[in-house]
């Protein structure tokens, strides 16, 4: 639905339903209650609602189609659903969560719009520091745990938005709403096959970052695409010897220099961040910064929790918590820039990947613990390494911590999801690091 025919439905008093009731959700019907419309939340099973919101459990939903005058889409609630199905057929309108925000936010506000198979939550949050260090008023939102109506009614119209986009949020985007003064898209390897079924169409998805393009809005890309006005990572913004180099015509542009980096003085593993400093660096140049306010920006930059973090060395032992590392091409990402001998923790929810594909980059790893749902499958593709199955989580870090060695890194990098024994991986990495607090 076009925006602005939208925000005119929006001016009457409706019956809004809203699938999902996590942060996201939640955070849109405390803003459309609070503008005095009726609103429902609805979940697979009863959950705590803001006040003044009702619950409807999604099975009984199809019975009151007619009910309602507008259907909100959470991130996580797919458009295959019966009961959006129904809704759709019966010519309600439906809207994703992201796409219904990006219609009420003030045209004054710019946007920077972040996607990518990994790096995403990592990059959105430099995006916002440095440009919030240089006296910009950004705030890192969307799919990084800050949703857009959580404080939408207290936008003034000269912010910045810097917008974690999840394929999930991307696949429900009308494309009038996909702007942004400049849009990243990081990296892409296979994820979320369970609700895209195909490689082709995940990779379709995410592309749609770069559609609607204005000819006065830049693209920075590390996968190749088809559009115009794309820098690529690699080519036009790179690290070579300590700067992050620019190319001739993204200076010409751009009006910068290169940027030189003091490795001592960041607060992260330069090597594990280098694709998202470059992406985060490109995009502060497109603001106007010059490359000695966005160094000295990221000098002061500290890393997102649950994303190779460093918790704590006992016993000349050092323990990571990478228990954002959902998928294998994460995991993969932590080997190749972590040194020394490893005790490797993976194990959680199986996403449907062969785990053969980490093999290639397990030279530094000595011990394997495969843990939760995915575990045997684990140790029969790794085979040739030495892994130990072991079905509780709890259990599986005593087994590291005992195993390790002088001078080893006990790292959780899982490549699962963590929904067979924790809510989400910031449980599973926070009962990580209580764990090696408290037992080591």
């Amino acid at each position: 639905m076009k925006k602005e025919i939208l925000k005119n439905f929006l001016r009457r008093k409706r019956k809004i339903l809203i699938f999902g009731g996590g942060i996201s959700g939640k955070s849109c019907a405390k803003f459309f209650k609070e503008k005095g419309h009726q609103v429902w939340i609805s979940d697979i099973k009863k959950i705590p609602t803001p006040s003044g919101v009702d619950f409807i459990e999604q099975n009984q939903v199809i019975k009151k189609i007619s009910g309602f005058d507008l259907f909100v889409l959470s991130p996580g609630i797919s458009l295959e659903i019966l009961p959006v199905r129904q809704a759709k057929k019966a010519k309600k309108i439906v809207v994703g969560e992201l796409d219904l925000a990006f219609s009420l936010i003030p045209d004054s506000i710019e946007k920077v719009l972040i996607t990518g198979t990994n790096g995403k939550s990592t990059t959105t949050a430099l995006v916002s520091h440095i440009l919030s260090k240089n006296k910009r008023k950004c705030i890192a939102c969307g799919n990084i745990g800050n949703p857009i109506f959580s404080f939408l009614s207290r936008l003034g119209g000269d912010e910045i938005l810097a917008v974690e986009v999840s394929s999930y949020q991307l696949e429900m985007l009308a494309r009038e709403n996909i702007r942004g003064k400049v849009r990243i898209f990081l990296n892409f390897s296979p994820d979320h096959l369970s609700r895209h079924k195909t490689l082709e169409r995940y990779r379709k998805i995410k592309e749609r970052i770069f559609e609607n393009m204005k000819k006065e809005e830049i693209g920075i890309s590390k996968p190749e695409v088809k559009e115009k006005n794309i820098f690529y990572i690699g080519k036009d913004i790179r690290f070579f010897q300590n700067r992050i180099k620019f190319s001739k015509k993204f200076k010409k542009i751009l009006k910068i220099d290169d940027i030189f980096i003091e490795e001592k003085k960041l607060n992260f593993i330069l090597s594990a961040n280098a694709e998202n400093l470059a992406a985060a660096s490109g995009c502060a140049a497109a603001f106007g910064l010059s490359s000695q306010e966005i160094a000295s920006a990221i000098y002061s930059f500290k890393p997102l929790p649950h994303r190779l973090e460093p918790v704590k060395i006992k016993n000349f032992r050092t323990f990571i918590n990478d228990s954002k590392a959902t998928n294998i091409s994460s995991t993969i990402h932590a080997l190749k820039n972590l040194t020394g001998k490893i005790v490797l923790i993976v194990g959680g929810l199986d996403k449907g990947e062969s785990f053969k594909k980490l093999l290639p980059h397990l030279k530094n790893v000595r011990l394997i613990v495969a843990y939760g749902d995915a575990r045997e499958k684990i140790k029969k593709e790794l085979s040739r390494k030495n892994v130990v199955s072991i079905q509780n989580f709890e259990d599986a870090l005593k087994f590291a911590w005992e195993k390790s060695k002088k001078g080893e890194k006990i790292v959780l990098s899982p490549a699962c999801a963590s929904f067979d024994q924790f809510k989400n991986f910031e449980e599973r990495g926070n009962f990580f690091k209580k764990w090696a607090e408290k037992n080591t």
